[in-house]
């Protein structure tokens, strides 16, 4: 949207202030090329707060500058795909609120909302209905607010609030060279603002740094839970066994892909269709609790459960056979969401492409591609983005290259046109 980094930047870093880990990744502009520039993450020790951890990424001195792009996740943002009836911006804004009132569990004093128009919906006979989708996004004031205090209490200066889902698929369009469509539709807004999140809707916390950044929010799920520029990488795919997806540029209009990050205590999952968003969840399953069933099934604490499954070595058979349960729970819900955006969008979701550092378990792809009966791969955040030729903080760039979906989504959002 156009009230965000209308300045040219030549760099940007996008920041993850995860429940586990923190990460920061800087990306630099030059001339027509981005490269990476930066790398500082740390995980979060036992008893540690998030600011104690966040110093400690600061103290590592690998990023440039002090202006970032933050995200928020979990119960802290609600989504909704609403259908309405096709209308001008200005009769849209006047009825959202109403929707908003009828959908989300909280009072609206507590929320800030906004939405986008994604597009006309299909009429299901290969034609446009007369309603268009409208991706209602709302967030918690409170939340956003403990997330800006943190960083400005570290001398940072937070230029815009994104959402996890969506700077995942954000990333995702950059690590596929495959643009997604915003689908302005009447009474949408052009988007000119620099690398947004697709179809992201913004909740309006600020218009400067020096006051409150601004958001996007999104979540839906079945059970009503929570639910382009630079260079063109190509998708690097890792599947393990059975049939690998094609990058998201062969996807037809007829049929869905799902982008899944599995991360430290939750997994999200966006599907598009036609190439924008139409469903958002988070799921209450990640990295930590196949931890914990490791932890259980072997008899280690929870430090060494983490590093046996990282490194399984001679014992990937026990560790599959510990994380079996989980990966079939976060199988099973995951295919409750494809089956229901099966059935709402008409549409068959023909792939499936996971990132995160919780898919890097043992089985991890293998147990999803049975569960989903899909072809299912991993793909790599940072695929045809070279490195910077005096990047620093680069040392330990595998180890944390899957789990960076969110933390890159968020640099490119910061990228000036």
């Amino acid at each position: 949207m156009r009230r965000f980094f209308k300045k040219k930047i030549s760099r940007s870093i996008g920041l993850d202030l995860g429940s586990a880990t923190v990460k920061a990744v800087e990306l630099t502009r030059d001339g027509d090329g981005v490269t990476l520039s930066g790398l500082s993450c740390s995980e979060r020790r036992p008893g540690e707060d998030l600011g104690e951890t966040l110093g400690r990424v600061l103290g590592q001195r690998s990023l440039s500058g002090r202006e970032v792009t933050l995200a928020v996740g979990g119960r802290g943002v609600l989504v909704r795909y609403v259908p309405m009836p096709k209308a001008s911006e200005a009769e849209l804004r006047q009825a959202m609120p109403l929707e908003a009132e009828r959908l989300l569990p909280l009072e609206l004093d507590e929320m800030q909302l906004d939405f986008q128009v994604l597009g006309p919906r299909s009429n299901g006979r290969g034609g446009e209905a007369e309603e268009v989708s409208v991706l209602l996004a709302a967030c918690r004031r409170d939340e956003v607010q403990e997330r800006l205090d943190l960083t400005r209490r570290r001398g940072l200066v937070p230029g815009a609030m994104d959402v996890e889902l969506f700077a995942v698929l954000n990333a995702w369009e950059r690590a596929t060279a495959e643009p997604l469509s915003h689908g302005a539709g009447e009474g949408a807004e052009e988007d000119d603002s620099a690398g947004d999140a697709p179809g992201a809707a913004k909740c309006e916390a600020a218009r400067d740094a020096t006051e409150e950044a601004s958001e996007d929010a999104t979540r839906e799920a079945p059970d009503e839970t929570h639910g382009r520029e630079g260079e063109e990488p190509s998708v690097a795919a890792h599947s393990q066994d059975g049939p690998v997806p094609s990058p998201a540029g062969g996807l037809e209009n007829e049929s869905g892909v799902a982008v899944v990050d599995v991360g430290a205590t939750r997994t999200t999952v966006s599907v598009l269709c036609g190439g924008r968003p139409c469903f958002s969840r988070e799921i209450g399953l990640g990295g930590a609790d196949l931890t914990q069933a490791v932890a259980r099934a072997l008899g280690l604490g929870t430090e060494d459960a983490e590093a046996q499954k990282r490194a399984p070595g001679e014992r990937e058979d026990e560790l599959r056979a510990a994380t079996g349960g989980v990966l079939e729970d976060l199988g099973h819900e995951l295919a409750h969401s494809l089956d229901y955006v099966e059935h709402h969008e008409g549409l068959p979701v023909k792939e499936v492409w996971v990132s995160g550092g919780g898919a890097l378990a043992p089985g991890v792809i293998d147990w999803l591609g049975a569960a989903l009966a899909r072809p299912v791969a991993a793909w790599d955040p940072l695929a045809g983005l070279a490195p910077r030729a005096d990047a620093r903080g680069l040392e330990e760039l595998d180890a944390w290259r899957s789990s960076l979906a969110v933390a890159l989504g968020l640099a490119w959002r910061g990228l000036a046109k």
